[in-house]
């Protein structure tokens, strides 16, 4: 984005410890026993919906597509980042080893030290690859660009090859198809940035993260088949833990999308309008998901309360490039107004979501925020990354806590037959009997709950 007085766009993505799944986890011996423990801290695992919703191969594919979708994210960050001389680059690139740490310890975890270290360099190898691809384009060398395309063709046979040797319920063939989707996805974000077309690198950012989620069913499912001791029998593709991963995917792009908007808006960059195009969308999504549930009228007004508040944001971040401190403290004072009615409309919707520990966890994000984009303004950029991820993070929290209690008002849309007289931990209500609602949810044209496919397009069993 060139050189600018006021921070740069891009920010860092800083890999953080985390009390979910693999993450975080001493994943050698009893770390498998451990992967069941990721919702420990919202709410004990004692009601069937929350049986149901974190079941340790759920837990597993949540962990999984959590670590992905942050390295789609890294990844992304990075090649632009490199590509316009950011002088966070150095930075986001130490995170995205980071999380390349995190994920070879997962595997290493599950299938031994020696098989993490070769996940490591493999996938160290292709990041490597992208790094590539960005200096070739930056230095115009289109030979450069194809060899580094040939190196990442190469790297998804061989890595895909690697994963079967590994686990012989992953398919090579699906898993390399799922490799080439990938690094598809990347180069074209990146090649939309360096044209101008911040539509089209948006649209394709956001694609890429979301890819990263149907590879963590996928590896989640074919782990549990080879570990069935160690993960149960259960699928990870039921519809109570569908609709974790639905909210788990879309709460995470929207912290990503509101800290990327806020930071871009601050600086005046070129993407602005682009990124808070997705960012909408997001919200429409998200509406979309709360309608399937609760109505059209209820998700009417869940967008109009949800785009409320990324308005205070917005206006926070004027604010701040005004030098407007009374208007800071309107938009901080809208935001703690926001928080209370929200939850109220939430708690109203499901009696199973309790007011309080939603204004909470709403005040969690909204501080997370504003110190993410506070520490920006400051180029504390090491406390940039730090909150910015953490804002990631949080909202996979909120996602089991919603869906949780989403699957315990309408247990038999979600296929979980509910004990008489149980009562739910989360408020203490008594739990509704299963009813014949029919399974799954009338989606009304909307995929987002739909049973996960995947990579190659086939049902998952």
């Amino acid at each position: 984005m060139g050189t600018m007085a006021k921070p740069m766009s891009k920010r860092g993505f800083k890999q953080v410890p985390i009390q979910r799944g693999l993450v975080g986890m001493a994943m050698a011996g009893a770390a498998m026993a451990m992967v069941a423990a990721p919702t420990a801290t919202v709410f004990a695992q004692s009601s069937p919906a929350q049986m149901a919703t974190g079941t340790p191969v759920a837990n597993l594919r949540i962990a999984l597509s959590e670590l992905l979708g942050a390295h789609a994210v890294l990844a992304q960050l990075t090649m632009q980042a490199g590509y316009s001389g950011s002088p966070d680059y150095s930075q986001l690139a130490a995170q995205l080893t980071n999380n390349t740490t995190a994920l070879s310890n997962a595997i290493a975890g599950i299938y031994g030290q020696a098989a993490g270290q070769q996940f490591n360099q493999m996938w160290t190898g292709h990041i490597n690859d992208f790094v590539n691809y960005v200096v070739a384009t930056k230095e115009h060398n289109s030979a450069g660009q194809q060899a580094a395309l040939n190196a990442l063709a190469q790297y998804k046979t061989q890595f895909a090859a690697f994963m079967h040797s590994a686990d012989p319920h992953i398919n090579a063939t699906t898993l390399a198809d799922s490799l080439q989707v990938h690094i598809t996805q990347l180069i074209a974000t990146f090649n939309a940035y360096v044209a101008g077309n911040y539509t089209a690198m948006a649209n394709d950012f956001v694609t890429a993260y979301d890819h990263m989620f149907m590879d963590g069913d996928y590896l989640a499912g074919a782990i549990e088949a080879q570990f069935p001791s160690k993960f149960g029998t259960t699928s990870p593709n039921t519809p109570a833990v569908n609709l974790v991963v639905t909210l788990d995917q879309l709460l995470g792009a929207h912290a990503v999308l509101a800290q990327m908007a806020m930071q871009d808006g601050y600086a005046g960059a070129p993407d602005f309008q682009a990124v808070a195009g997705v960012l909408t969308q997001n919200t429409t999504n998200l509406s979309n998901a709360i309608a399937s549930v609760y109505g059209a009228a209820a998700g009417q007004q869940f967008n109009q309360m949800w785009t409320g508040h990324i308005n205070d944001f917005v206006n926070y971040v004027g604010a701040t490039k005004a030098g407007n401190s009374a208007g800071q403290n309107a938009a901080v004072a809208a935001l703690e107004q926001y928080k209370t009615q929200f939850a109220a409309f939430l708690a109203g919707a499901d009696p199973y979501m309790n007011a309080t520990t939603l204004a909470d966890s709403l005040q969690v994000h909204v501080n997370q925020l504003l110190a993410t984009f506070n520490a920006y303004v400051a180029q504390n950029y090491s406390s940039t990354e730090s909150d910015f991820v953490t804002a990631y993070e949080h909202m996979f929290m909120d996602g089991a806590y919603l869906g949780t209690a989403i699957v315990e008002q309408y247990p038999a849309k979600f296929g979980v037959s509910m004990v008489s007289g149980a009562t739910s931990p989360t408020t203490g209500l008594p739990l509704l009997p299963a009813v014949a609602l029919g399974a799954g949810l009338a989606l009304a044209g909307v995929g987002f709950l739909m049973r996960r496919q995947r990579p190659d397009g086939g049902p998952l069993a």
